[in-house]
């Protein structure tokens, strides 16, 4: 069994988002895309990227021809698509769009929508989502009206923000929790005076950044936490700059192809927090860790007056660049040298694609890896007397946090290591004194605590069943009343009768005890025993990862680590349990405060969902 001061747990992506192809809007019906001498993108299916094809239909493509789609939904010449991912559970995405008839449309979530807002020709919408509430994504858009003010629409709601735009540009918008865990938005556009403005929802009021901007250009703007921001553009003098969404801009020296715009998104893997690409003077693909002279040349030329999108799943796990070659096709690379292909897929000239995060492809190996973290992942940290130890811990809910059964309640003798204990001997474990989500070395993290009695199965309190070796915790709320799910995101997971098919793609992450990062591992999950309940991943992971997700193909969270001799006597294999019904009695219980109390150990007490524990 692994000891409770190490546990392994499973980093569940995001969930896959899937675009309607209902074709509500006509297209030109042009020749299709073509997609010959298509070369497998790398990863695949973990982004969606949406384009202009050459039929000036809007396509969808998870970065390889096979499976990319024509939406049949006309797009109006030289404009492009804005795509984004729910921001509760990541379990949607939708993609906003100037159609063919110069209106805004929004497709997504099995739906095609005409705003009947009009645009202004040649310009392209910024579509971004945050969680409202629980379970409830919000989409805002940004748009240039055709009467060249900045419109906002979005949650019920269509803005005229009375804000004249410079002809032939887009804004650029981000949502997000402010200081106080309260929904806002901010937007960043080029004025009809030629400088860079911010406008932000919560006071209503727009600023002039007194920053000059190149003409037919668009800024990028990306939440830094709170309600910072970070804005990159091209400035009049043709180079690259950033701001925090102030006066204070800083030219990072970098020279830009005139009339294309930068991509900023948050990249933990650099020390500045963010990641820019851009089309340089040379018409070469460039990125920047946002540092003046940071540059670097990925070699890949692109179309002249196009402009790069960049988004990285997980804040820095895995990060994704999609572009317009300079052959006209729809290319994808990682931000390093060396790593970009060809979808094959060819597209509408002068048009840009939007790329959004998805969830993983799964390797056939297991090799296990360092990695950045997970948001909505941590570390549960324990400490009794000088003796510590950790285990994993997902947020599945509000204030609710998973983690493995043998976490909370489990054989003192096995757990402990002590030979002298008398065996079969259960305790419950002391509570956590802290839970820090996306803990890793490039701490420090906000540490959060657990409040209340754990909650534990049945099965697994009485029967120390294997099928039920998982648990939850309730997360108090900040000084501030912020809720943990509503800061850090709530991890997209089901319940299943379980697994049927002998191998599952699975994605895993932990954080074992001897590791400062979490440990990750690509390997499929395979049914153990013929128990659909159990099973069996080739990762190795020492003690701390206990409780850690699994997540599958979508990036949906469906096990954690655990079960079969509590996720494995060695590092290697490692073990899985399926979360089935149980687990989710278990989870409503603790959201609802049920259960019978059972005195524990350390004076303590934890709750057990089910019938009576009696």
């Amino acid at each position: 069994m692994r000891k409770p001061g190490n546990t392994r747990r499973a980093v569940a992506m995001a969930a896959a988002a899937v675009l309607a192809a209902v074709g509500i809007a006509t297209s030109t019906g042009r020749a299709s895309a073509s997609a010959h001498g298509a070369v497998a993108a790398d990863p695949t299916n973990t982004f969606s990227i949406a384009f202009q094809g050459n039929t000036a239909d809007l396509w969808d493509s998870g970065g390889t021809a096979p499976g990319s789609f024509d939406t049949g939904l006309g797009m109006a010449p030289g404009t492009s698509p804005s795509t984004a991912l729910g921001g509760c559970d990541n379990g949607a995405g939708e993609t906003a769009f100037q159609a063919n008839t110069t209106n805004l449309w929004i497709t997504g979530n099995g739906h095609s929508t005409d705003t009947h807002l009009g645009m202004m020709r040649g310009t392209s919408p910024s579509i971004s989502s945050v969680c409202e509430g629980r379970g409830t994504n919000a989409y805002w858009t940004a748009f240039q009206a055709n009467t060249t003010n900045l419109w906002i629409t979005g949650n019920g709601h269509s803005t005229d923000t009375h804000l004249g735009m410079m002809r032939g540009t887009s804004p650029s918008i981000v949502a997000h929790l402010d200081a106080f865990n309260q929904v806002e938005y901010d937007v960043a556009f080029q004025a009809n005076n030629g400088d860079l403005w911010r406008y932000n929802s919560e006071t209503g009021q727009a600023a002039d950044l007194h920053l000059g901007m190149l003409a037919g250009t668009s800024p990028s703007i990306a939440s830094a936490g709170g309600s910072d921001v970070e804005i990159a553009f091209q400035a009049n003098t043709g180079d690259l700059w950033i701001t925090p969404g102030t006066t204070a801009g800083t030219d990072l020296g970098l020279g830009m192809m005139r009339g294309t715009s930068p991509s900023i998104t948050r990249n933990f893997n650099n020390s500045s927090h963010f990641g820019i690409a851009f089309q340089a003077n040379t018409g070469n693909l460039w990125i920047t860790p946002a540092a003046r002279g940071a540059g670097t040349n990925l070699g890949l030329g692109m179309m002249r007056g196009t402009s790069p999108s960049y988004t990285v799943k997980n804040l820095g796990l895995v990060p994704e660049i999609a572009f317009q070659a300079n052959t006209g096709r729809l290319w994808v690379t990682p931000d390093k040298r060396g790593g970009g292909v060809s979808t094959g897929l060819s597209m509408a000239p002068g048009t840009s694609p939007s790329i959004m995060a998805l969830g993983f492809t799964p390797s056939d190996g297991g090799s296990t890896f360092t990695t950045s973290g997970e948001p909505t992942v941590g570390k549960l940290y324990y400490d009794v007397l000088g003796y510590k130890w950790n285990c994993t811990g997902t947020v599945i809910g509000r204030d609710i946090v998973a983690t493995a059964g043998h976490c909370i309640y489990n054989d003192f003798r096995d757990a402990s290591g002590f030979s002298w204990a008398p065996p079969g001997l259960w305790v419950e474990a002391p509570p956590p004194y802290q839970f820090v989500p996306n803990d890793n070395s490039a701490g420090p993290h906000a540490a959060w605590h657990v409040t209340g009695q754990p909650v534990i199965p049945l099965h697994w309190a009485r029967q120390h069943a294997p099928d039920a070796d998982f648990g939850v915790y309730t997360i108090a709320p900040r000084s501030d009343g912020a809720h943990i799910g509503d800061v850090v995101g709530i991890h997209p997971w089901r319940v299943s009768k379980g697994v049927s098919a002998g191998s599952t793609p699975t994605y895993t992450i932990g954080y074992p005890h001897d590791f400062k990062d979490p440990q990750a591992c690509n390997a499929p999950a395979i049914r153990f025993n013929g128990d659909n309940s159990q099973l069996e991943l080739s990762c190795t992971f020492a003690d701390g990862a206990s409780g850690g997700p699994l997540s599958d193909r979508a990036g949906f969270a469906y096990a954690n680590i655990g079960g079969f001799q509590q996720g494995g006597v060695n590092s290697f294999p490692s073990y899985g349990v399926v979360w089935n019904r149980e687990f989710l009695i278990m989870v409503l219980t603790a959201e609802q405060g049920g259960g019978t109390v059972v005195s524990g150990s350390h004076g303590t007490s934890m709750r057990v969902a089910g019938t009576s524990a009696h």
